[in-house]
């Protein structure tokens, strides 16, 4: 493996658990059998963003299955912000 790359250019727009979800799920597509998904739940503590790479899922439902929890932390954090 030659490894990649990434550079970013605007990072106002740049969503980083986004992009590892995509890469993760571009790895198990291109590579089935050898990228092992077993250390994705330590790492994403989301069982249904690890069955969704694991399944194929469109990335869009993978995104959307986080809409929910995300929600209630930010009402659960506005209480606590300072700015």
């Amino acid at each position: 493996c030659q490894g990649v790359y990434i550079s970013i250019t605007d990072r106002s727009v740049m969503r980083p658990v986004a992009l590892g979800v995509q890469i993760a799920h571009t790895l198990k597509r291109l590579y089935p059998d050898q990228w092992d998904t077993e250390g994705l739940n330590r790492l994403l503590r989301h069982p249904p963003t690890r069955d969704g790479i694991e399944q194929g899922a469109p990335l869009e439902e993978i995104f959307q299955s986080w809409q929910a929890d995300l929600e209630a932390f930010r009402q659960r954090r506005a209480s606590v912000l300072l700015y």
